[in-house]
């Protein structure tokens, strides 16, 4: 069975712009540090860090493993990061990773942020759309995702919309929950819906959408 999981969805495209570095890790507010060491025949790891945001590359025994493909994360099992492997592992390892605050999430912006939370970039769900994908119980699926950047300058904030956009078409067939994903809609420069900062940081939406995503069941 293969159900549509969102969280997944989210926690992938999250992940991948913030590996991209639209922002720099001074901006995050993240460090970049490495785990290293030895498997024999593992199937998990777990980083003792109570804040991973991302997981820039697994290489073990020299080989770039691919998320999804040769392994899943969680970022917050009770307060570290596991790390699921598809196949048992052995040999060296290196893990790449950053921690700390970060500016980028799956999910929206609170109307109560100060000047600080900036610049941000946010994301969700806008719709799925499901239709018939063949005889049996199998829904052909397109996602529309809606990412949010928040920026003080409205050219800053153009040049990070670009970088995004250039980031969604360099890659869009390298998403693992995704299948082909292109831009759909970029919206016009606008103020941001913050209590405090009214006309001090201004939003722009890019629309993307994910086609040909089976579901069966």
């Amino acid at each position: 069975m293969t159900t549509i999981d969102e969280n997944q969805i989210l926690l992938e495209l999250c992940m991948k712009i913030r590996n991209a570095d639209i922002f720099t890790t001074t901006q995050r507010g993240v460090t970049t540090t490495t785990q290293t060491g030895i498997y024999v025949g593992a199937t998990t790891d777990t980083i003792n860090v109570s804040n991973v945001k991302n997981i820039r590359s697994i290489v073990i025994a020299s080989v770039t493993l691919t998320y999804g493909t040769d392994y899943t994360i969680n970022l917050d099992n009770n307060s570290t990061c596991t790390i699921a492997y598809t196949t048992a592992q052995t040999g060296a390892y290196t893990i790449t990773y950053d921690y700390g605050t970060d500016k980028i999430f799956p999910d929206y912006a609170r109307p109560d942020l100060t000047i600080s939370s900036f610049p941000r970039i946010s994301m969700g769900f806008l719709s799925i759309q499901s239709d018939n994908g063949g005889f049996g119980n199998v829904n052909m699926n397109r996602y529309d995702i809606t990412i949010v950047t928040y920026e003080s300058n409205k050219k800053t904030l153009a040049d990070y919309t670009k970088a995004i956009r250039t980031f969604i078409i360099n890659n869009q067939n390298n998403f693992y929950y995704m299948k082909i994903v292109k831009p759909k809609l970029q919206g016009p420069i606008l103020p941001g819906p913050f209590n405090k900062l009214k006309n001090k940081i201004y939003q722009q939406n890019l629309d993307i959408m994910s086609t040909l995503n089976l579901e069966i069941n």
